[in-house]
């Protein structure tokens, strides 16, 4: 419960005292009446108890009937007196002991059913029925058989009190049936208003107490129950709920404590960087229990180990940290061989057995960093290296990683720079036909001429642009002036560009690729992408779609470096491909290897029975060349052809100088230059 909810309930409860003694304040007046009731009642009982001896009647007195106000008050106030019976003179039945009650008997009077009198005693007021209203509230007693309490006329006051008629049916005196009269004059009220004074006052005192023990009660409640919620929430604020173990509020306390502890005690120790491998597609395919299991499973084995050595955390996700001393046994590596090796036993649920793993890297202190920060910087670093060599290694960090870290963050930085200023190049490597050793068409090839580094290399900073989410940028750059170029070409020479496999999950690729045809005015059929086989490790049916998409705009797909990566011969025929192009490793290697050469022969077959036209990439010799067209290869590209380069229509012109018959291309060029 909030400060502001515990206030509140606190007035609430003070707000109920008050009206609570306000309602006893106001119930005197009641409670009086009452009071005068019941000693009437009573008296009348007893009055009615000496007729009954008078005149040994049979039976047994029924016990008197109270409404709930005047139970209170006969249980709270007026102390009855045992229901035995007194010894008085049996020829006197008013003689009893009055002395207790606020009045006395002044007569008595008997009527049968029928009205008429009986038997009358002393000198009562009502000897008859002639008062219509005496009448009917003996009929009324009659028929209720219930004591009832008639007020006497008021001309019939005396100054010595108020007489009232308490009627009593027979029937509860043993007799037939009847109503008997016993007259009672009352004292006056002042003496009755001191008795409900006292009992007012009483009654607001037992409110008092029973209020003050059921709020004590209720604060000694509501104490316990904060001081639980209080526990409560620091241990979630420290705690993770779901493995127990510490949390990253926790952490970021004790690792400064540590910090603090090694330097003074000039100690060292290390910070571990954990993650579980595989952990989304646990989650993805087994469901959240199971993912919950294997985390609650990793925090248990972690802590059996790395847990001898310091304390382990869990910060968020799969993500765990520990803390551990540099000179404890076992060391780091031997720590983190044994959790791998725990790792390898099974986790079970209600529906699932599966195994996992996690990957480590660690950072000393002082050797790696002297702060927290820094420490973290650098554990995280080697966890990196550890998951990019594959699921279960343990790492521990090197400068080189850091500055292989640096390097890379700043070469991205570069990049966002070159694609903002149009810095990359573009250059065309020819593409040849097997037959006559004609040009057909160029690949472009991104280049990046770098002010500080030179020629930075396509494979270095395609997989940054790819990871920092550039490649769509540089891809619509290249693609574009690529376009833009080969609108000077014959029109029988085709444009191919390759494709990231990262842009082909994107919803807006085909849209993308269509837009640019149509600001360049480059027609669809002779633009050819290149794709590789790394398409397949994502959504193969989005895949497909994006595929059959550029299809149907007339765009040529092509399956580049096939063979060295993720082959199926399945995709073949899923995919709607125009081209293979064999990777260079299988052609650098025809003539020296009998099985390569039949690779390439069954690759080049495959693809022929198929409808598939192939393109052999790599080629340098001429040997080469002319295995391939043994064969069957449809084309070549490589380094004996032609090397990239920026002008494409200076090798078109020049082949169609060399050769008498393209005179007319070469016309052709002309025209499309100017």
């Amino acid at each position: 419960m909030s400060r502001w909810g515990f206030i509140a309930s606190i007035i609430s409860i003070v707000s109920a005292f008050c009206v609570l003694v306000i309602i006893a304040s106001s119930m005197s007046p009641l409670l009086v009446q009452k009071l005068s009731d019941l000693d009437a009642k009573q008296l009348a009982r007893k009055s009615a108890i000496s007729l009954r001896t008078e005149f040994d009647l049979p039976g047994e007195l029924s016990p008197l009937r109270l409404d709930p106000v005047e139970y209170l008050v006969d249980q709270f106030v007026v102390k009855t007196e045992p229901q035995t019976v007194p010894q008085h003179d049996v020829f006197d039945p008013l003689s009893f002991d009055q002395s207790s009650h606020f009045g006395t008997v002044s007569g008595y009077a008997v009527f049968t059913r029928f009205g008429q009198l009986t038997i009358a005693g002393g000198r009562p007021v009502m000897r008859d029925l002639t008062d219509v209203a005496f009448e009917e509230a003996v009929q009324a007693t009659l028929s209720s058989r219930r004591t009832r309490i008639f007020e006497l006329p008021s001309d019939e006051v005396s100054h010595d009190g108020v007489p009232v008629a308490v009627l009593i049916p027979l029937e509860r005196l043993g007799m037939p049936r009847g109503v008997v009269s016993i007259e009672i004059r009352r004292d006056p009220v002042g003496h009755l208003m001191v008795r409900g004074v006292q009992f007012s006052s009483q009654m607001t005192s037992v409110v008092l107490v029973v209020l003050a023990f059921f709020v004590l009660a209720l604060l000694s409640y509501w104490g316990r129950q904060r001081r639980i919620a209080e526990r409560q929430a620091i241990h979630l604020a420290d705690y993770d709920p779901l493995t127990g173990l510490p949390n990253r509020r926790k952490f970021r306390r004790d690792v400064m404590v540590k910090l603090q502890q090694a330097r003074w005690e000039k100690r060292s120790f290390n910070l571990f960087s954990l993650d579980v491998d595989s952990f989304k597609q646990v989650n993805d395919f087994y469901g959240h229990e199971a993912g919950d299991r294997l985390l609650v499973v990793a925090a248990k084995r972690l802590n059996n180990t790395l847990g001898q050595l310091g304390q382990v955390y869990r910060l968020s996700g799969d993500e765990f940290v520990a803390i551990c001393w540099a000179d404890g046994v076992p060391t780091p590596a031997e720590a983190a061989e044994q959790f791998y090796q725990l790792m390898q036993r099974h986790i079970t649920t209600d529906h699932a057995r599966f195994t996992a793993t996690i990957s480590a890297g660690s950072a000393n202190f002082p050797k790696d960093s002297r702060t927290v920060d820094g420490l973290s910087k650098c554990a995280d670093l080697a966890l990196y290296d550890a998951k990019a060599s594959g699921p279960g290694h343990y790492v521990q960090f090197k400068q080189e990683l850091q500055t292989a870290q640096d390097d890379r963050f700043l070469l991205q930085r570069e990049l966002e720079t070159a694609l903002e200023t149009n810095s990359l190049e573009v250059a065309f490597q020819p593409l040849v036909r097997a037959e006559d050793r004609r040009i057909i068409g160029f690949e472009a090839l991104c280049r990046w001429p770098h002010p500080r580094l030179g020629s930075v290399s396509p494979a270095e900073f395609i997989p940054l642009a790819e990871t920092s989410g550039l490649i769509g940028q540089l891809t619509e750059q290249v693609l574009t002036r690529s376009c833009q170029a080969a609108l000077h070409w014959p029109s029988e020479m085709r444009l191919a560009v390759n494709i990231s496999p990262v842009l082909l999950r994107s919803e807006d690729f085909v849209h993308d690729i269509a837009r640019i045809l149509q600001s360049t005015g480059l027609p669809a059929d002779r633009l050819e992408v290149e794709i590789t086989e790394g398409v397949f490790v994502y959504d193969t049916t989005r895949v497909v779609s994006h595929l059959d998409a550029l299809r149907a705009l007339g765009v040529r797909v092509a399956m580049d470096d096939f063979g060295t990566g993720y082959s199926s011969l399945n995709y073949l025929t899923r995919l709607p491909i125009n081209k293979l192009k064999i990777d260079k490793s299988f052609v650098a290697r025809l003539g020296e290897n009998k099985a390569n050469d039949a690779v390439v022969s069954c690759v080049v077959g495959l693809a022929k029975s198929l409808g598939i036209r192939t393109t052999a990439e790599g080629v340098e010799t001429e040997a080469q060349a002319e295995l391939l067209s043994a064969v069957g290869c449809d084309s070549f590209q490589g380094y004996l052809f032609g090397r990239p380069t920026s002008d494409p229509m200076a090798m078109i012109v020049a082949e169609c100088k060399a050769t008498p018959k393209h005179r007319a291309v070469e016309q052709s060029l002309s025209s499309n230059v100017a």
